[in-house]
């Protein structure tokens, strides 16, 4: 689940269970599904952000845990709509998983909803009721940032890819990681791959539009793709239909817009 919010949201990532990347590559992020071991606070306090999306609690404290339940089915409050701009139209957020429940205060961002009637229709939701149990807990750690959802949401966009879970976490992720390393307005069935190789930067287009299930059909061409990369670059060049691209490079970022996108494109940038 996290591999396609982070793949539909086109931020280039690595993945490894190997912590001693940490220090020795640049990560403007790091984010933990299931496992967020003791050796990532020294990330954070040396000025690192971090994001824990599970219910099982770190090996270091970040708040106090009273309770995990395995299997919840209630719902997520959004309390404070100007936190989740994505949010804005939403109230209530699925939960159908684990959930662990911590010693803070969630009346002012995401609080629990716990379980209540599902039925008969008549009689769906009337004993509702709302906690201030938080379900996002954000921590100042030394010189970094550290935040926990103490549920599964990556588990959950898997099995349900609902728009609510994906902007949650879009939001959670943009005040983590203000400054992205690439922007774009692609489709989020297209996917972006960043690469470096011999002193060349190089950005793959995938066009996923004809993927369904395990069937491969032509893909829906996809027309005026803008790419914003960090960085300056004096040129950009179409591989697979070979074409220069036009750039500018303003406020840290270089843009350039591929025309079309057929099944796939490369386009290799060259430093100054």
């Amino acid at each position: 689940g996290i591999f396609r919010l982070l793949t539909e949201e086109h931020i280039p990532f690595a993945v490894s269970e190997n912590l001693d990347w940490l220090g020795a590559r640049p990560f403007d992020l790091v984010i933990a599904t299931d496992w967020a071991p003791r050796g990532l606070e020294g990330y954070v306090e040396h000025g690192g952000h971090l994001l824990i999306a599970s219910s099982r609690p770190p090996e270091f404290p970040i708040a106090r845990v009273i309770s995990s339940t395995p299997d919840v089915k209630g719902y997520i409050r959004v309390r404070n709509h100007s936190l989740f701009p994505s949010l804005a139209d939403t109230n209530l957020l699925l939960l159908n998983g684990p959930f662990t429940a911590v010693e803070a205060d969630g009346s002012s961002s995401l609080s629990l909803v716990p379980p209540s009637m599902i039925g008969p229709p008549e009689k769906v939701h009337v004993d509702i009721q709302d906690t201030t149990t938080p379900a996002i807990v954000t921590k100042t750690l030394g010189q970094g940032t550290v935040t926990w959802l103490p549920w599964e949401l990556g588990a959950l966009y898997y099995r349900h890819s609902l728009l609510a879970h994906a902007g949650l976490f879009r939001d959670v992720v943009a005040k983590l990681y203000p400054q992205r390393q690439l922007k774009t307005n692609a489709h989020p069935l297209v996917e972006l791959t960043l690469m470096e190789q011999a002193g060349r930067t190089q950005i793959h287009f995938i066009n996923l539009s004809g993927h369904s299930q395990t069937a491969y059909f032509p893909p829906v061409p996809m027309r005026e793709i803008r790419v914003q990369l960090l960085g300056a670059f004096h040129s950009a060049h179409a591989v697979r239909h070979p074409m220069d691209l036009k750039i500018r490079t303003r406020g840290g970022y270089t843009e350039f817009t591929l025309p079309e996108l057929l099944d796939y494109e490369l386009v290799v940038l060259n430093d100054f």
